[in-house]
């Protein structure tokens, strides 16, 4: 890529290291992209309760002041509510955008590693801008699974909401609605490149919003754990008889752990344990920790919540694992079954665009419904007799990073001559579209 191009890494909630809370899957992403793209020209955007730079080996960290983080801890995002969500995405759109209107130049690239919390992806197009969107989630497809039941094609509530939309101007549409419906959307018409961790996340993409966008469309692993050397690795050897069943995870209640505890009432009383690991996060996690508790606490085995788990404690608990159990209802990847694959634990898994990328390695359980979970769940684990074998081994990929930059400039496409908006462009842009969210924009000079 040519010296004179900047990169600039947008990830509003990066401003929360995966070290320091559950913050998710993408934020992990978002720091391996860090560590291993060009520090000489990389910008990290995130989203801060007062405006900060710092500069590092992994190039600059610019926070941008969003309102409703003023005077709060940057761990606050994860303890946001669903309308409170949607106003910190609102906020941090309109900041970022008007930042990058003024430090960006026609022919930059901008990697988006959040879609709903991201910025204009038409603003920043029509400026000449290359849009690199990361998709971690297709969020109307979880949405109309999660909240709707799947009762209704997201293909068809995309559509109808643009239509809805169309008609009254987008005045009578709420702001979580257009989050939803409209961002993502936006997002596929405008970006230069559209890049997915998993095949399956790729086809939900396209059948959504057509087939029209797979030029854009390029399939990358995350693919951030792999297996130590032969010599390395864990015997698997555990003292005594009891069996180590492990999940790992942020507690909230897309991740289906409530299915988990239903499923492991059908075993009698044996020798397990089973380790519930990770913190409560986003929205309703308190509450659905509490329900957690109540349901293992009506086991005939031990159930732990040892916290949430990073460095040294998690490959312990890894390396001690008999078994990993993943039970999420949506996951475009599936980060925790990549680490316990490569640390040799055996994994059994309900089946999401994740499991199936994994698919030749893991015991995939089918069942789109809640009770077909319930119950082919506790099938598998009721015919668990002896300690399943080993996976094989997960061989390492390059960087992260390296291979993103490779993509890209094997896709470069010359970008139109345009200019850059002028501070009186950007201006109004702030005054429009920032105040229209009521955001208490600071010019960060």
């Amino acid at each position: 890529m040519a010296r004179s191009v900047q990169l600039f890494l947008l990830g509003a909630t990066s401003g929360v290291a995966t070290q320091a809370g559950p913050v998710g899957g993408g934020v992990r992403v978002l720091e391996a992209l860090r560590e291993t793209l060009p520090a000489g020209a990389l910008t990290s955007v995130y989203a801060a309760s007062h405006y900060q730079v710092e500069h590092s080996s992994q190039g600059r960290r610019v926070g941008l002041p969003v309102a409703c983080l003023q005077g709060a801890s940057p761990g606050r995002i994860i303890e946001l509510s669903e309308w409170e969500y949607t106003r910190f995405s609102s906020e941090f759109e309109a900041v970022s955008t008007a930042w990058l209107l003024r430090e960006s130049r026609p022919g930059d690239w901008v990697i988006c590693n959040d879609i709903s919390e991201g910025p204009a992806f038409a603003v920043l197009a029509r400026a000449g801008l290359k849009l690199v969107c990361l998709f971690h989630i297709l969020v109307v497809e979880f949405f109309c699974r999660m909240y709707l039941g799947g009762w209704l094609p997201a293909r068809r509530l995309v559509q109808g909401f643009a239509v809805w939309d169309r008609l009254w101007g987008g005045r009578a549409s709420p702001q979580l609605l257009r989050l939803v419906f409209a961002k993502e959307a936006e997002a596929v018409r405008h970006a230069h490149s559209l890049i997915v961790p998993s095949a399956g996340l790729g086809r939900s993409l396209l059948e959504i919003y057509g087939q029209q966008w797979a030029d854009k469309l390029c399939v990358l692993p995350w693919s951030l754990a792999a297996s130590p050397p032969a010599g390395q690795q864990p015997t698997g050897a555990k003292p005594g008889g009891e069996q180590v069943w492990l999940t790992l995870s942020r507690i909230s209640w897309e991740k289906g752990l409530d299915v988990l505890l239903e499923a492991l009432a059908s075993l009698g009383p044996q020798a397990l344990r089973v380790l519930i690991c990770g913190e409560a996060a986003y929205m309703g996690g308190a509450a659905y920790l509490r329900k957690l508790r109540r349901q293992a606490a009506r086991l005939p085995f031990p159930v732990e919540f040892p916290g949430y788990l990073t460095g040294e404690r998690k490959r312990a608990l890894l390396e001690r694992a008999d078994l990993f159990l993943s039970t999420s209802h949506y996951e475009a990847y599936g980060l925790t079954i990549e680490e316990a694959l490569a640390a040799g634990v055996p994994v059994i898994s309900l089946d999401h665009h994740g499991a199936r990328q994994h698919a030749a390695r893991i015991n995939l359980v089918p069942g789109r419904k809640r009770r077909d979970r319930v119950r082919n769940l506790a099938a598998v684990l009721r015919g668990l007799r002896v300690r399943p074998p080993k996976p094989l081994p997960l061989r390492a990929a390059s960087p992260l990073g390296t291979r993103l930059l490779a993509l890209l400039e094997a896709r470069s496409l010359p970008v139109a001559n345009r200019r850059r908006p002028t501070y009186t462009e950007r201006e109004d842009f702030v005054s429009r579209y920032a105040g229209k969210h009521r955001c208490e924009h600071s010019d960060p000079r």
